[in-house]
């Protein structure tokens, strides 16, 4: 693992517009991290997914949670990254080595898909401990961006230490540098 320092003074001041689209991204991964569904559509086997859903594993929330996923894979595709790079959107201020990472992230979660009988996803093979740290992995990567273009990192739970390392938390508590590739 390469660890490579932030320096903010080194950042883009980006236009108002591209900060709110790099917040807009960490508020929906945050939601889908938060999102009481993950229970019922994530999950190693379809028995504790349906008892995890409370027998309910058709509601419009399941289907919103991974309607969610599914739009976030489909925008961190490397080739995604690398056209939102090219007009500078979102998760452009990112290095070639960063978007690969980011991109094998969304890859993992298309790994754990199951598709129904018509394609479409019904629910991940993967425990949630698990899917959620990948999730957390990208909403990381999407503070980094944040805070590259120049936004305040305070705004995306992102705190400087005496080391130079901006540090965040994770949903399950961990703590990860967001200066650590």
């Amino acid at each position: 693992a390469m660890w490579e320092p932030i320096t903010i003074t080194g950042a883009s001041r980006s236009t108002p517009l591209a900060l709110a689209q790099s917040k807009g991204n960490i508020d929906v991964i945050g939601d889908l991290l938060g999102d009481k569904n993950i229970r019922s559509a994530v999950g190693p086997t379809w028995l504790g997914r349906f008892v995890g859903s409370g027998f309910d594993s058709l509601t419009g929330g399941r289907q919103n949670f991974i309607s969610g996923v599914e739009q976030l894979r489909s925008q961190l595709s490397l080739d995604s990254l690398i056209n939102a790079k090219a007009k500078g959107a979102t998760f452009g201020a990112l290095s070639d080595t960063e978007m690969r990472i980011l991109s094998s992230s969304a890859s993992k979660l298309g790994t754990w898909a199951n598709p129904d009988s018509t394609g479409k996803v019904s629910s991940y093979s993967a425990s949630e401990k698990d899917f959620k740290k990948e999730l957390n992995k990208i909403n990381n990567f999407a503070k980094l961006d944040y805070i590259k273009k120049g936004g305040t990192p305070e705004i995306v739970g992102a705190t400087l230490q005496s080391d130079g390392h901006y540090y965040v938390q994770n949903s399950d508590g961990t703590i990860t540098d967001l200066s650590a590739n």
